[in-house]
């Protein structure tokens, strides 16, 4: 009886979301968007991050750019594919010893990707939603200059590393008819062995759904 009485106050609390919902204009529909967007990105890379330790000059993020095509499927599921540039992270200076260390770095990181997402879009009245965002990530970082320690060379010329990792992000989004707004925080590891990266990007980003 109990259940009887759940399901029958469930199903029609259901059924007039989802056509509150549906009558909403400023929920998502079906249809493909572009975007595109920028934000600070923070690089964290353990070499780098050892000679920050030592005293050199260490930069810590750069301005990230982004631009990803979209398709909405319902106005709860969303797939997107994604290029990504997370800027550079710049280390440079000599430092005097210290613990039997001797560092001179004149380096420059950058990094980039393609990335793979499914997108979960939990809509609200006035043309608000929140999103999650899980994907895959085919990124490479590119470390070049020259580092020392001791005498040592580390790094001379040019390393590349690549990998293809998950990334996982959340957000909020502001519609207007067809342009959105969006706001969103995302991680990324990219890269593997010593050319690793772990990349926070905070970003923002026009688009328009078609």
């Amino acid at each position: 009886m109990h259940r009887l009485i759940a399901t029958a106050i469930l199903v029609p609390s259901l059924a007039a979301a989802s056509a509150l919902v549906q009558s909403d204009e400023h929920v998502p529909h079906a249809g493909p968007y572009l975007e595109i967007g920028a934000g600070q990105a923070v690089l964290e890379n353990d070499p780098l991050e050892r000679r920050d330790a030592l005293g050199a000059n260490i930069g810590d993020g750069d301005t990230g750019y982004r631009l990803f095509a979209g398709y909405q499927f319902t106005p709860f599921v969303a797939m997107e594919a994604n290029y990504l540039d997370f800027g550079d992270l710049a280390a440079n200076g000599s430092t005097a010893p210290r613990a039997g260390h001797l560092t001179t770095a004149e380096l420059a990181v950058d990094a980039d990707g393609l990335g793979l997402a499914l997108v979960g879009v939990m809509p609200f009245h006035y043309g608000i939603s929140l999103h999650a965002r899980l994907g895959m990530l085919a990124g490479q970082v590119k470390m070049a200059g020259t580092d020392r320690v001791n005498g040592n060379t580390i790094v001379q010329g040019e390393a590349l590393g690549g990998d293809t990792a998950p990334f996982y992000g959340i957000g909020a989004t502001y519609r207007i008819n067809r342009l959105m707004m969006r706001a969103a925080y995302e991680r990324y590891d990219i890269g593997e062995s010593g050319e690793a990266l772990e990349t926070h990007l905070v970003s923002a980003s026009l688009g328009y759904h078609f």
